[in-house]
């Protein structure tokens, strides 16, 4: 045996013994004599796996598969590397070579759905996990995968009895018990999502999903001391926005003559809705600074106790105290009850003639957040297509206005809003008209803040601040929510808002 066949021997046995920060130097000394080595640089790349730095292994492993391109275990770790370095299409394909080779693992079936899941292509993905399952049905793993595919294929009831399989063939499986909690909250049933995320979190305390899950549900059903607590997981979450502290954070600390900066995050509506507790600090003597994307920055400066806005990403004045916008209600203490109420935004005259008459503006749709599988599928289940407007447009003596950026109206709507408008701008309209009728997107919040009634068509799994059981809201007086009343079905909610309409004026 030559010594380079001997530092690899001895590297290998380090990397079994787990010792890994043994072993990757002497492989690494291995391949800078033999920078070909396949053995060697697939052992590494396994190595840099283990660690979770996937894209480091990538270029190991695409080295080591030009060497032996019919070699299916090499080519399934490649797809598995491209896998974890958010490389989904690139795994497909070396996922599906690897299968031409060997079909029989059933981890690479199972690989291959995971990266189908990634580009949203769910059926695919269930198929890929139902090969896995065939060639092993004890694969706890896969049926949890299969589950999540049929989640976003919204068969729900065959989602929960993956879960619910996954757990009982790998008891303890945390992953399997935190998607059983989300499905079961986004089917209502709140007190059986409470009761499995409250055992997972007492089993795994350190599972941010579970937590963040358990807020929603908690809040959901209006225990908003313990569910604002638990909604600080969120803050632990992997894609919370990291920003650079530049004053230590608020803790309830005495704030009269201090300045606290607040930092927004997640959607233009949430902002909207949490901008109300800034009245609340300035009552404490604070002067309140609050940092938000642009579009924002003109209409959050007429918020009560507002001092300054400043555009997200722009330098920061001198504060003493910053603290997430959304944390607000914990270190607060408040409820719903306790908001400040509406209107707390307030518009410009709108600088346009309108017609006579009544005149109602429309949002029909959502925007789902770049890069974020969950929040498309959520878009999708609260927005409409044009052509399920018609109960309303038909409606005579109205005029329907657009509220819908970026798309055109169907007619007898009329558009008025410019894509280089602001929330001021839209804001300036929303007050010029008599109602707003908006599936659950900014749009509805904007109108709740500016105290104009809001007709809100709410999908079945609603978010957490509409509560259940309820057609009006304690966060915004003049909203009232239309509800689906089974998942998909937005007719009956249209449908008895178009009975209403057409006496409404």
């Amino acid at each position: 045996m030559t010594a380079l066949e001997q530092t690899l021997v001895s590297a290998i046995r380090h990397h079994r013994a787990g010792n890994r920060a043994m072993a990757e130097p002497l492989y690494r000394a291995v391949l800078k004599a033999r920078p070909d080595w396949v053995m060697a640089l697939h052992a590494l790349a396994m190595l840099l796996m283990e660690t979770k730095r996937d894209a480091e292994a990538v270029p190991l492993l695409e080295r080591a598969s030009t060497r032996e391109r019919r070699n299916a275990a090499l080519l399934g770790d490649l797809g598995r590397a491209y896998l974890g370095a958010g490389r989904p299409e690139q795994a497909i394909t070396a996922l599906g070579q690897a299968l031409r080779l060997d079909g029989s693992k059933a981890e690479d079936h199972r690989d291959l759905g995971e990266a189908l899941l990634d580009l949203g292509r769910a059926g695919e993905a269930a198929a890929a996990f139902e090969a896995a399952l065939a060639r092993r049905p004890d694969f706890a793993e896969a049926i949890n995968s299969l589950g999540v595919a049929r989640f976003e294929l919204r068969d729900l009831d065959k989602a929960i009895a993956c879960f619910q399989d996954a757990i009982a063939r790998q008891p303890g499986y945390a992953e399997a018990a935190n998607n059983l909690g989300a499905v079961l909250y986004e089917q209502n049933r709140l007190a059986e999502s409470e009761r499995v995320l409250r055992d997972l979190v007492a089993c795994s305390p350190d599972y941010v999903d579970a937590h963040y899950h358990l807020a929603a549900t908690l809040l959901k059903q209006g225990n908003f001391a313990e569910g604002w607590a638990e909604y600080e997981y969120r803050r632990r979450k992997p894609d919370y926005p990291a920003l650079a502290p530049t004053a230590p954070e608020w803790r309830g600390e005495p704030l009269d003559g201090k300045t606290i900066l607040l930092t927004t995050e997640q959607g233009l509506g949430d902002i909207l809705h949490f901008i109300r507790f800034a009245a609340v600090l300035a009552g404490q003597g604070a002067r309140v600074i609050v940092e938000a994307p642009r579009p924002l920055v003109r209409l959050l400066a007429t918020a009560p106790g507002v001092a300054e806005v400043i555009a997200a990403g722009t330098p920061r004045p001198p504060h003493d105290f910053t603290r997430p916008l959304m944390s607000l209600p914990l270190g607060l203490g408040i409820r719903p009850d306790g908001a400040p109420q509406p209107p707390y935004l307030a518009a410009a005259p709108f600088g346009q003639a309108l017609p006579e008459g009544p005149k109602v503006g429309i949002v029909w749709a959502g925007a789902p957040r770049p890069n974020d599988r969950r929040s498309a599928l959520v878009d999708r289940r609260r927005s409409l297509t044009t052509d399920r407007l018609a109960p309303l447009l038909g409606l005579p003596g109205i005029t329907f206005v657009s509220l819908q950026k970026g798309a055109p109206p169907p007619p007898p709507m009329i558009g008025l809003i410019g894509e280089d408008w602001d929330f001021a701008d839209t804001a300036a309209l929303v007050a010029a008209l008599d109602l707003v009728i908006a599936v659950d997107t900014s749009t509805a919040h904007l109108a709740g803040a500016l105290g104009k009634p809001v007709w809100i068509l709410s999908r079945f799994d609603g978010c957490w601040r509409w509560l259940v059981d309820r057609d009006d809201s304690p966060w915004y007086p003049s909203a009232t929510l239309f509800r689906q009343p089974a998942p998909g079905d937005w007719d009956t909610p249209l449908s008895r808002m178009a009975d209403r309409l057409a006496t409404f004026f």
